[in-house]
């Protein structure tokens, strides 16, 4: 019979569920950044007089940057 005190995963159990709900909630927060950006570019072009690769870059940007670990 093992004993719990054995088994060195069980105390992680809640840290693990924790940062489980971190990441969720810092994902949807910046999914919900980036759909709030995606509408406001035709704006942005016009008020900044950007071109359509410079209103490409506004809208990608902070998707690539989220996906290749640069904001932590």
């Amino acid at each position: 019979m093992t004993e719990r005190a054995d088994r060195p995963e069980s105390g992680r159990g809640g840290k693990a569920w924790l940062m489980l709900g971190l990441a969720t909630l810092g994902f949807a927060l910046n999914f919900w950044a980036w759909a709030l950006l995606s509408p406001l570019a035709p704006g942005l072009q016009q008020e900044l007089a950007l071109s359509s690769f410079e209103q490409a870059l506004v809208v990608a940007v902070p998707i690539v940057s989220v996906r290749s670990g640069g904001f932590r």
